[in-house]
């Protein structure tokens, strides 16, 4: 009954791969697409998105360092309680080191971590929306701390 601690509810994965399958894969890919989970909780969902965006950059790139690199900028993540973030974190470092066909330097699992350090904050939404700045086009991005 933890999943129900503060309302939350978890998304399983079939459910997110359906709504990621609904999007044009190109944007997975694409340079200027940039994805936010405004909560992440224990990043379950969230690791479907960042391999759906790592598959589709290996495609791109043919090259699984470059995809990667590239993928652990295309994502930022906030959650609220901040026992999951560090839960989330863990999660997607653990899947970032699965990616590689060899094992990762000390600097490069430093590199990983800070990564996601600033990607998967513990954050309120609610205030974050509150942060906003504007794009040219008129659109909102929530910025970073």
């Amino acid at each position: 009954m933890n999943e129900f601690k503060q309302g939350q509810v978890f998304t399983p994965p079939w459910v997110t791969r359906e709504m990621l399958d609904m999007l044009d894969q190109h944007l997975f890919s694409d340079h200027d697409t940039f994805f936010f989970e405004p909560s992440c909780g224990d990043g379950s969902m969230l690791i479907i998105i960042v391999d759906r965006i790592f598959e589709e950059l290996k495609k791109k790139h043919g090259d699984k360092t470059k995809a990667l690199a590239d993928t652990l900028f295309k994502f930022y993540a906030i959650e609220l309680d901040h026992e999951l973030v560090p839960l989330a974190r863990k999660r997607i470092f653990d899947w970032a080191v699965s990616k590689m066909d060899r094992g990762l330097s000390e600097l490069e699992m430093y590199l990983i971590a800070h990564s996601l350090q600033q990607s998967i904050e513990n954050r309120d939404f609610f205030c974050a929306i509150n942060h906003t700045i504007s794009a040219s086009n008129g659109a909102r991005a929530i910025s970073r701390k």
